[in-house]
């Protein structure tokens, strides 16, 4: 199977009891990815391009944090102050600044996973975004200084497992007061796919939220099931 992007071109196939894949052509200077082999396992990660978003918003000499929100950060859009009659804090002015260094966040989430939620909440904030939300987009930048390397570990040996791990939590959105979706699923010690997303809907109880996780895990793990299969892959 192959898969087409760009310059850049990944063959997938089989070998015994594992994938072998068969890298061509990849523009690091396009993607910024980087490949560190070792013995049994393969380090995937961007750390250069990490360094260049810290430089690019005047953070590379700040302080690293050590985690990319603060525990129960309540962040809230323009509309929703006005209907709570409060005017906490200003809207930027330079919208594109706030959107350009989400879209890069976002990008960074493809070997950084612990972004995915932090990203997912600051992202909702795209059109208005306030002085709150931009402070907080920083604080996810010296979070990412604290290890701009870290990475996707995928390893080398057989495959026996597909795993997976899902949780949400309820209500936790205070402006629609829906629940967030969290999954990640995992062929062995190597992680294949991962997600933070706020559900469609209002869920009315804890249960109902987890079971609509239960769902969305279910649904992309059933996916990868039936790759697997075209594979030859045997789990």
């Amino acid at each position: 199977m192959q898969d087409l992007y760009s310059d850049r071109v990944m063959e997938i196939g089989r070998e015994n009891n594992g994938f072998y894949l068969l890298k061509e052509n990849i523009t690091v200077a396009a993607t910024g990815l980087f490949m560190n082999k070792g013995a049994e396992s393969e380090l995937w990660h961007l750390r250069t391009y990490a360094f260049q978003l810290m430089s690019e918003v005047g953070l590379a000499g700040a302080k690293s944090i050590s985690i990319p929100i603060e525990l129960n950060q309540k962040l809230t859009t323009v509309e929703y102050d006005k209907h709570a009659g409060v005017n906490r804090d200003e809207e930027l002015e330079d919208i594109g600044s706030y959107q350009r260094l989400i879209g890069k966040l976002l990008y960074l989430t493809i070997t950084i996973p612990d972004l995915s939620f932090t990203v997912q909440v600051l992202s909702q904030f795209m059109q208005h975004p306030k002085q709150s939300h931009w402070n907080a987009v920083l604080q996810v930048v010296r979070y990412v200084k604290a290890a701009p390397g870290l990475g996707i570990l995928l390893g080398t040996g057989p495959i026996d497992t597909l795993s997976t791990y899902y949780d949400s939590n309820r209500a936790s959105c205070p402006n629609t007061r829906r629940s967030i979706t969290g999954y990640v699923i995992k062929l062995e010690d190597s992680l294949l796919s991962w997600k933070s997303k706020k559900q469609q809907t209002v869920s009315q109880s804890s249960t109902k939220a987890e079971y609509r996780s239960l769902a969305a895990a279910a649904t992309e793990i059933t996916w990868f099931l039936g790759l697997l299969k075209k594979l030859q892959v045997d789990i």
